[in-house]
Parts: structure tokens; C-alpha cells; sequence
């Protein structure tokens, strides 16, 4: 009788060991066998020559139609049909920091803005940039230090309408401009210009509207005095208010060279908000997918407007809402908009810049006014976000045309390391056409599986159900025999 339970036993495990076997070799030669017709959709790569591999970046339409988190659903098919070894990267978004930011010498030109740059032509072509220089005209131009290494210069009389930033130490390209003035400066919102010259001659417009900020939202302060300038190199700036000038002079201009911070330009979606009925003041966003989102900004839809808002996300609606940042947003009239000298290209409102926040790939977004000091006013605002599509790049093996294939719910993570590339290697990049339908939407979800094998966990708790039956029968039979 022992003989025949310990033989039972054997045969259980013997059993539950080759039905867990089989069914991970059917699961595993399942994914192993994927082809374009198990994806939804597929992108043609289009690409400028022969090369050992290719990069290409994802579009939108490819985060929406994902149906991982982790961007595992997607696949890379040669003309044969056959997977070629691919591997997903997201580009940097900023560079560190090796310079230092600079303080520069900072011009500013009052009234007439030409005859004012004449005489900071004049300063500055002297070399004596602490000198009391007499123009032509008669005027003359005072150039006072407020530090070693950055004269503050005053040209002309009148309002302060334009500055001129002395650049030629710094003949570099430069990451942004950071700008200062007085603690106590009243509050205000405009736009800046700036343009850059090798001559003090001939202008060239670097950016057309920077939005600054010196505002008030209740005891909270936005502050908004960053002008980005994308790696621009120039000798001397000038810096010009777009309509009204601001009613506080600038007082000082800290330059950051290019190589400390670049940014990266992003691809950007805008959503509009829902109110959530049960309460006053918070909008729910759908952006449709899951996006690396690192930038967002709140469109408001009312002129006029000041107000701080908290912004939250989750990535299910059965999850709970976990904050994310907390900022100030603001949507003023242009009073340039409607001068005679305005011109198309002038936006008709100020807005404030993106915030910056921790990479973020949650599908749903909240946001929560402050609505003791007027809210968002009338209307739904709208959230835009901004983010840094992945790159797939992958090896140029058999023949194109090569196809992106997207959106399986059978396909598992397949991405292979690249760094055994050699450096020397010729990688373009290349660009993707319009997306095209392979299996259609029906490959974004399960089948439902018949029969008594659903699943490798099904196979298994069937098989030990019935092991566990028979060892139960044995041992019944070998209590009775042993009473008889």
C-alpha cells in the first residue's frame, strides 16, 4: 500500500512538472513566432541610405495605440517579415553643467532708442566703459559700476524702453539669460524681444516674445524672469520690451552658456479640462495616452486671470491622485496686440512659460485651483504638456522597407542592448510614414481562450486539483484496509 502512494505521488509530480513545461514552451514559442499581422498598426521607415542601423522617433500616434506602460508591444520587421534586433532610447534633455554663469555688462537706452544706441556704440567702441563719453548730439552717457565685471550704463533720457548687453566676453552660444531687478518692483507682465548683432550695426531677432512675469496671486509671488535663447552666439544683445515697457529698470543680466543647460525642443499635446462636478475649481485632463510628459502648462480660459494651481495625475482611473507639482499661471491682455504697431505674429494674450517636473508617463491629470482669489473664471481651461518622444533604433538587417509594428496585446518586452555597436558605425536617422493598419484594434486586446487549457496557471491548478483527489481516494482506501 505504501508502494502505492509514494507511486501516486511520483505520477502528481511528474505531471504538474510536464504541464508547466508545456505550457510555457507554447507561451514562449507564441511570442517568439509574433509577425506584423499580430500588431495593430505599423509605421513605414523611410530612410536617406544604406547604413548599418537606423533611428527614427516615435510619433504620437504610437504612445496612443500602446497597450504597455513599458512600450513592450512593439516590434521592428524587415521585408521578410523577420524582427530585426532594436533597442529604445530617450534622448537628454538638458546637458551639464562645465561653465559657470556670468554676470555681463548691461546698457540701458533710454528715449529715442537709436540715438541712445549711439552713444552706447560710442562707450563701447572706446573701451573705456566706465567713462563719461559726449556723443555728437551734445547728450552724454554715464556708465557707473555696479560690480568688477559688469558696468551698468545708462544712455539717453526718457522711459527705458530697450537694453544692450555687452556679449563679447562670452562670444559663445549661450543657454538663457536670467535677468534681476529691484525686490520692491511693482507688479507687471510683458514680453521681451531679443536680437543679436556682431556690429551694433545690423539686428537679427534671436526670440521674438519672452514671456516676464512680476506678479502676485494671493500671498504667493510669480516670478518669471528666464529667457531661453536656445544656444544662440552673438557679441552684443539688445533686449526691447514688445508694447509696454515695464515700470522697473532691469539691473543686472546673468548669461548661461549653451553647453551648461540646452534645452530640447518637444513634441507637445493639448487637452481640454472636464469639471469635476462635486468640486469647485478642479478640471480632469484625458491625455489618451501614456506620454514621458516633463513639461506642463495650464491654458486658462478667461483674460485676466492670476491664480496658483496644484497639478495631480494618476495612471488608471482605479488609482488614487498623486501630486505632482504646484505653480502659478496667469493669462493677461497684450496691450501691444492692439496698437498700430503691432504686428500679426503678436499674441493677443501674456501667458506664463512651462513648469519643468519629474519625467511622468500617467495617462489622467487633475487640476485644483485656488478659487479664493476668483479661480479660472468662466470657461474650461486646457492642459498642454510637452515631452521627449523615445528613439527606436535598430540594426539593418535583411532588406527594407523596415516597418514600426505597434499594439499587441500577446507581444512581451524584445528590445536588445546596442552598445556593442561599433563607434564608427554609420547610424541615420530616419523619418516615418503616416500610420498604416496590420490586425487591427482586435490585437490590442486578449482573445478569450476556450477549452481546458485557458492559461499555463490554468493548466497547473487543474493538474494539482486532480493530484490532490487521488492521493485523498488512496489514502481513504488505506484507512479502510488497515480497520478491516
Amino acid at each position: 500500500m505504501k508502494r502505492r502512494v509514494r507511486g501516486v505521488l511520483l505520477a502528481t509530480v511528474v505531471c504538474v512538472a510536464t504541464a508547466w513545461a508545456s505550457a510555457g514552451r507554447a507561451e514562449t514559442a507564441t511570442h517568439d513566432a509574433l509577425t506584423p499581422d499580430d500588431f495593430a498598426y505599423g509605421l513605414k521607415v523611410v530612410v536617406p541610405g544604406e547604413a548599418a542601423a537606423y533611428r527614427a522617433s516615435l510619433p504620437l500616434v504610437v504612445y496612443q495605440k500602446l497597450v504597455r506602460s513599458d512600450l513592450g508591444d512593439l516590434r521592428v520587421f524587415n521585408e521578410r517579415g523577420e524582427v530585426v534586433p532594436y533597442a529604445l532610447e530617450r534622448p537628454r534633455s538638458e546637458t551639464s553643467v562645465s561653465g559657470s554663469p556670468t554676470v555681463l555688462p548691461l546698457f540701458t537706452l533710454r528715449g529715442d532708442e537709436q540715438r541712445a544706441l549711439d552713444l552706447v556704440r560710442i562707450t563701447i567702441e572706446s573701451g573705456a566703459a566706465r567713462a563719461n563719453v559726449e556723443a555728437p548730439v551734445g547728450a552724454s552717457v554715464h556708465v557707473p559700476a555696479s560690480g568688477a565685471s559688469a558696468p551698468v550704463g545708462t544712455a539717453g533720457t526718457g522711459e527705458i524702453r530697450s537694453y544692450v548687453v555687452d556679449g563679447r566676453a562670452l562670444y559663445a552660444p549661450l543657454a538663457a539669460f536670467e535677468l534681476s531687478w529691484p525686490p520692491d518692483a511693482p507688479e507687471f507682465a510683458g514680453r521681451l524681444r531679443v536680437e543679436g548683432s556682431n556690429t551694433l550695426g545690423t539686428w537679427y531677432v534671436v526670440v521674438s516674445e519672452a514671456p516676464i512675469a512680476n506678479l502676485r496671486a494671493g500671498t504667493a509671488r510669480l516670478v518669471e524672469r528666464r529667457v531661453d535663447l536656445q544656444g544662440a552666439r552673438s557679441k552684443y544683445w539688445r533686449l526691447s520690451w514688445v508694447g509696454e515697457p515695464a515700470p522697473f529698470p532691469i539691473t543686472s543680466i546673468v548669461a548661461e552658456p549653451a553647453h551648461a543647460r540646452v534645452e530640447v525642443q518637444r513634441a507637445k499635446l493639448v487637452v481640454e479640462g472636464t469639471p469635476v462636478a462635486e468640486h469647485a475649481g478642479e478640471f480632469d485632463f484625458d491625455l489618451g495616452a501614456r506620454l514621458p510628459v516633463d513639461r506642463v502648462n495650464l491654458e486658462l480660459p478667461e483674460q485676466g486671470s492670476i491664480v496658483e494651481v496644484e497639478l495631480f495625475s494618476r495612471a488608471s482611473l482605479a488609482e488614487t491622485w498623486r501630486r505632482v507639482t504646484r505653480g502659478g499661471f496667469y493669462r493677461l491682455k497684450n496691450s501691444s496686440s492692439g496698437e498700430a504697431g503691432a504686428t500679426p505674429e503678436t499674441p493677443a494674450d501674456l501667458t506664463n512659460g512651462a513648469i519643468a517636473i519629474e519625467p511622468n508617463r500617467d495617462r489622467y491629470w487633475r487640476a485644483r485651483a485656488d478659487v479664493r482669489g476668483g479661480g479660472l473664471g468662466r470657461g474650461v481651461p486646457k492642459l498642454q504638456v510637452g515631452w521627449l518622444p523615445h528613439d527606436v533604433v535598430f540594426v539593418a538587417r535583411g532588406s527594407g522597407p523596415f516597418t514600426i509594428a505597434y499594439g499587441s496585446a500577446a507581444a512581451l518586452p524584445a528590445t536588445v542592448p546596442l552598445n556593442t555597436i561599433p563607434q564608427d558605425a554609420v547610424i541615420y536617422r530616419a523619418s516615418l510614414e503616416a500610420p498604416h493598419v496590420l490586425g487591427g484594434e482586435a490585437r490590442r486586446v486578449l482573445p478569450e481562450k476556450g477549452g481546458w487549457l485557458p492559461s499555463k496557471a490554468a493548466v497547473l491548478w487543474i493538474v494539482l486539483g486532480v493530484g490532490v483527489m487521488v492521493l485523498a481516494y488512496m489514502a481513504w482506501r488505506l484507512t479502510r484496509e488497515i480497520r478491516q
